[in-house]
């Protein structure tokens, strides 16, 4: 593996860069990670090059429940004693890990989704539903980013705003051009809260740091680009002549449009994806459900 990377961003901001970038935040009030890798082993691997350099923590923010996120919240907090804070929702999914597969697949999940890229090992995490944090963490501000998952929260440190999966860089969002997204509508609130907060930095955890608001207005209408092509793909697969479509010829439509090829995470990932557009545009009313055959059909409604 290769070693463990700390790189400064401002005076008390650092990052980790991974597959999910990892937040260091240092302060006279304490030092807080923001993630924590995608499993016990990662979070080992970032608590040894936090000892080597001599940092020591004194807390834990996450901003979503996702294992990628919060894999190594328990072995870090287990070996240091150090709190783990999130939002409400996401606390739940931490504690009980079983409930993502569960929720992404819509019953009992089956064995192919109950391994550690869908289930972090358990924590118990401190809500900050109120935005709130303890006062040794005062200095910090946590945003509310929802969309890509339940409650998802930002956090805002030393002019780094670090996202989570709230904003994805341009080379995730080329590899990954239907990303998962929980609610749409929330999704495209959320980039414009974070146009709206023009922090000078932001770190998503997928992507490189961006600093200048123009590349930062850049990076947030890639994304609401991305978002805008697979709701416009979702809407035509449901048009005629095509349309109406259930569910799974959407995304059959979909893995052809975007070159997609399904394995278990894969089906569970963008299945529940293209359901999330399609209420979304059902919610926006261009598109209609009806039941028949024993299948549900969802058709574009006619101006």
């Amino acid at each position: 593996m290769p070693p463990v990377e700390i790189i400064k961003l401002t005076q008390n901001s650092s990052y980790i860069p991974s597959a999910s970038n990892v937040g260091l935040y240092r302060s006279a009030s304490g030092t807080v990670l923001i993630d924590s890798g995608n499993d016990a082993e990662t979070g080992r691997r970032y608590l040894r090059a936090l000892e080597a350099a001599g940092i020591t923590l004194d807390a834990i923010l996450l901003t979503h429940s996702n294992a990628d996120h919060a894999g190594g919240a328990a072995f870090i907090s287990s070996r240091t004693g150090v709190p783990i804070y999130c939002s409400r929702i996401e606390a739940a999914l931490c504690a009980d890990p079983i409930l993502e597969p569960s929720f992404i697949w819509g019953a009992y999940p089956p064995k192919e989704l109950r391994g550690k890229f869908f289930m972090a090992p358990s924590c118990r995490g401190n809500v900050t539903d109120d935005g709130s944090l303890p006062a040794e963490l005062a200095d910090i501000r946590a945003i509310p980013l929802p969309g890509h998952f339940f409650s998802q929260q930002g956090y805002l440190a030393d002019g780094v705003l670090f996202a989570g999966d709230a904003l994805f860089g341009a080379e995730s969002i080329t590899k990954h051009p239907v990303f998962f997204v929980y609610d749409v509508a929330a999704f495209l609130a959320s980039l414009d809260r974070i146009a709206a907060a023009s922090p000078p930095i932001v770190l998503p955890s997928h992507g490189q740091p961006v600093h200048s608001p123009a590349e930062q207005a850049d990076l947030i209408a890639a994304n609401r680009s991305a978002i805008e092509q697979v709701a416009s793909a979702v809407l035509n697969a449901c048009s005629p002549p095509t349309g109406p479509a259930t569910p799974d010829e959407v995304l059959a439509s979909m893995c052809a449009r975007f070159g997609i090829t399904l394995d278990w995470a894969q089906y569970a990932l963008v299945g529940s994806t293209v359901r999330s557009y399609l209420v979304y545009l059902r919610e926006r009313g261009e598109l209609g459900v009806e039941f028949r055959d024993g299948k549900m059909w969802w058709g574009r409604i006619q101006a």
